[in-house]
């Protein structure tokens, strides 16, 4: 185990055969330090160590003996009884523990030696071969016979952490396998048209979900002065820098926040304090199995009916100890609360590809309608706890799922499935937790 891995970890017995290695490398070409004169900017010399100011290197020395003194003090108190630290019979002069005794005029091992001397026996010092030699001719006790015992035991299979994805294990990522699946058959994805450059055409897979997401948890619905840089900055960080598709993105993120999720309910209307983005949760399951949770879903009176065969097709692991996940964004209106989850899915490069049966398709190609009533469960333990006189009914306003590339401004049900499941269908999945 390294030095950088054991911090904050403890050990009986710890050894460190490593500390008389020089702090600095000689070989080292990279001329990496703080600038006391700009600030303490960390800075990175291209000339490198050979052709960098004197002064430069000088800093960097400094910076990385002390390093060396921090990871020394982390070795050596990783141990609660004794610690065993090996010395060589060479120069040890620009080690870490070289540096820690720099007052002293003898040698590493003499001032070693003279610490343990003082140490009223705490610690030990030896380096003679003749010591070592004796230590190990001394007459010691016969040693016992050791055999190992037989594990009759049962390793138990059951997990104790699962996630949506984690229960989902028989589907695959639409996106990531470049086919869109239609009432009649397979629906092959066409070549990309380089001059069509509308936000159908834009990538698609897992890091295109992840760059809308970075964008939708720190935007401001209503105020999009900055949006522009935020756009920007995240394109950079999720390797889009060369994209054309900046106009399409931006006029997406720019009428998101007008469009209505229900009617009177647009993201405009709603502030900061009145959202919690990427809400994590956890609550307890108890044992929960592919059947156990069939059956669950075979009592839901508001899902499509091909959703329950579907659950059938399930093969995870039991789950007995906790559920956990992220709800994108949870915001109250009005004194109700909803879920948003965002959706970069691409289903098709008309916007009629995003209506109700569009959507109802991938609904049930990815198992969503299970994971929103997971959401739904984790809302509702949530606001049970934080809300006083908290009632489903009264209170739990539905889910809405926006399916980004189809949203639009004149028709509402295109690019966002919108449900709100039954109180009865909450209180079968509060059956599931322990």
């Amino acid at each position: 185990m390294t030095i950088h891995k054991s911090k904050g970890l403890e050990y009986p017995i710890v050894f460190c055969p490593f500390l008389w290695q020089q702090a600095e490398q000689p070989n080292r070409k990279e001329l990496l330090f703080h600038d006391r004169e700009s600030g303490n900017r960390l800075t990175f010399d291209l000339r490198g160590k050979k052709a960098g100011a004197e002064k430069h290197r000088d800093w960097q020395s400094e910076e990385i003996k002390a390093e060396e003194m921090r990871l020394l003090y982390v070795a050596v108190t990783r141990a609660r009884n004794r610690c065993y630290i090996y010395l060589p019979d060479q120069k040890t002069d620009n080690s870490p523990l070289a540096h820690l005794f720099q007052d002293a005029n003898d040698s590493l091992v003499e001032r070693i030696k003279e610490l343990a001397e003082s140490s009223e026996g705490c610690t030990n010092a030896s380096s003679s071969a003749e010591e070592l030699k004796a230590d190990s001719t001394a007459e010691r006790p016969p040693l016992k016979t050791l055999k190992n015992r037989s594990f009759n035991g049962k390793i138990s299979k059951v997990a104790m952490v699962t996630s949506f994805t984690g229960l989902n294990l028989t589907e695959t990522e639409l996106d990531e396998t470049g086919v869109a699946e239609a009432d009649d058959g397979l629906v092959m994805v066409p070549q990309p048209d380089e001059s069509d450059l509308s936000i159908f055409t834009f990538d698609r897979g897992r890091r295109t979900g992840d760059f809308f997401h970075d964008i939708l948890e720190k935007m401001d619905f209503q105020n999009l002065e900055g949006l522009s840089d935020l756009i920007e900055s995240r394109l950079d960080i999720h390797g889009f820098r060369r994209t054309s598709h900046r106009d399409a993105i931006g006029q997406l993120l720019r009428q998101l926040p007008d469009i209505e999720l229900e009617p009177g309910l647009r993201l405009r209307d709603m502030s900061r304090k009145e959202r919690i983005s990427e809400c994590e949760f956890c609550y307890p399951l108890a044992h929960l199995t592919p059947a156990v949770l069939a059956k669950t879903v075979n009592q839901w009176k508001t899902v499509a009916e091909d959703i329950r065969p579907r659950m059938g097709r399930l093969r995870f692991d039991p789950i007995e100890g906790f559920m956990r996940g992220f709800i994108d964004l949870l915001f109250r209106f009005k004194d109700r609360y909803y879920l948003v989850d965002w959706k970069s899915n691409w289903l098709g490069n008309q916007p009629s590809d995003y209506g109700v049966d569009g959507m109802r398709r991938v609904m049930l190609k990815h198992n969503y309608y299970l994971q929103y009533h997971l959401y739904t469960l984790a809302a509702d333990l949530f606001l049970e706890k934080r809300l006083p006189g908290y009632s489903y009914e009264t209170h739990f306003g539905g889910v809405f799922y926006v399916f980004l590339r189809g949203v639009d401004l004149i028709d509402a049900s295109h690019g966002i499935f919108r449900d709100r499941p039954t109180e009865e269908t909450v209180k079968g999945l509060r059956r599931l937790i322990a």
